[in-house]
């Protein structure tokens, strides 16, 4: 029987375009944004500031906007304006921007990204930040030599699968996804795109209802240029 890390290669050795969501999966940052959550909800209780990080945690692909609008209506049975909204946003960016561009990489994430460089794999970010921000936070992370594309928000997770497939003229056999929540395999089942879980294993496996899928804890189970063939 193959070990995860023979049927990982095995699974992506050939394809052409590497897609990565960003906290969770290239930053070990979804921390920072869960306490930035309970810094901006926190005037309202602790019993509402449960159900929002219980939602936040589960929700990792839904946009921090979507999120705020979602929690005012439902949660605290508010009416929630548009610049209200507007001006969450700003307040989150300011709490999590400088803690993420400095928070620490999933372990061998740098090293992955390098052997994908080595091998001239086309790598792309399909992340919920909002598209200036995770462009600027790719940046400052000295990532931006890694990746030709970078994706974020309002677009979803679903449209910019699509449109990286049509931004290289790929099929859907040619790319993987790696994600760390539910949202991100949902997107990859409906193209039929490979997804491979980063993180809390047995979490990920309930992700799997639909379809099977590949899983690790982090990058180091994962080797493109010093492989060799072995089975457990």
């Amino acid at each position: 029987m193959l070990s995860t890390s023979a049927r990982i290669h095995s699974s992506i050795i050939k394809k052409k375009l590497f897609v990565f969501d960003f906290d969770g999966v290239i930053a070990d940052s979804n921390n920072i944004k869960t306490e930035a959550f309970r810094e901006i909800f926190e005037e309202f209780g602790s019993d509402v500031v449960n159900r929002i990080l219980d939602h936040h945690k589960e929700n990792a692909s839904m946009t921090r906007y979507e999120k705020f609008r979602y929690y005012y209506e439902n949660y605290l049975n508010l009416e929630i304006s548009e610049d209200k909204v507007a001006q969450l946003g700003s307040k989150f960016s300011e709490i999590v921007l400088d803690k993420i561009i400095n928070s620490p990489e999933i372990e061998g994430s740098w090293a992955f990204l390098e052997q994908l460089r080595a091998l001239n794999k086309i790598c792309a970010i399909n992340s919920a930040t909002p598209h200036d921000e995770i462009n600027l936070i790719v940046k400052r992370r000295k990532l931006s030599k890694f990746f030709e594309k970078v994706y974020g928000s309002p677009s979803s997770k679903l449209d910019i699968l699509k449109s990286l497939m049509d931004d290289y003229g790929l099929e859907n056999d040619d790319l993987v996804f790696f994600g760390d929540d539910k949202s991100d395999k949902l997107a990859a089942d409906k193209l039929n795109i490979l997804f491979i879980g980063i993180g809390n294993k047995s979490k990920i496996k309930l992700f799997g209802k639909e379809k099977s899928c590949l899983s690790i804890d982090n990058f180091n189970e994962v080797d493109l240029v010093n492989y060799s063939h072995e089975s457990s």
